[in-house]
C-alpha cells in the first residue's frame, strides 16, 4: 500500500500519524536507545499536549525524534520553510523557524498548553 502525502490526509489522519510516531518512540526498548538516554515521560506528555494545539490540516508533517538528553524534537523542512521545536519536559517548548520568505521566528519557554504563537501557527497552516 502506497502512503498518501500529508497534504492529502484528513486532519484526524495527520494527528493519528503524529500520535503513533510519539508512541513508537516512547516504546523503544532501553537497550536500543542511546546509552545516556532516559525515557522523557514529561517531554512526551508536553508533546502530546502540543499536538492538540496544532492547526490541522498541517502544510506538512514533522519528523519527530528523541535527543539523547531526553528532549522530544519536531522538525519541519519543506518548501523553503524550516521549523525546529523541542520539548524538555518542563511544560514548555522552544522553537526556531524560518519561513519561505526568509524571515526568522524564535521563542523559548512557550507554554505547551496555551495557544500557539501566531507566527508559528501561520507557518504550519496548510
Amino acid at each position: 500500500m502506497r502512503e498518501r502525502s500529508p497534504a492529502t490526509l484528513t486532519p484526524s489522519a495527520q494527528l493519528g500519524q503524529l500520535v503513533r510516531r510519539l508512541e513508537q518512540l516512547r516504546s523503544v526498548p532501553e537497550g536500543e536507545r542511546w546509552p545516556t538516554s532516559e525515557l522523557p515521560d514529561a517531554a512526551f506528555r508536553d508533546a502530546k499536549v502540543f499536538l492538540d494545539r496544532l492547526p490541522f490540516p498541517l502544510v506538512a508533517l514533522p519528523h519527530i525524534s528523541l535527543a539523547d538528553d531526553g528532549e522530544v524534537n519536531f522538525a519541519w523542512d519543506c518548501e523553503g520553510m524550516h521549523i525546529g521545536l523541542g520539548f524538555y519536559g518542563s511544560g514548555t517548548f522552544s522553537y526556531y523557524a524560518r519561513g519561505s520568505d526568509g524571515r526568522e521566528h524564535y521563542r523559548d519557554d512557550v507554554s505547551a498548553s496555551h495557544p500557539l504563537p501566531a507566527d508559528l501557527e501561520l507557518l504550519l497552516r496548510a
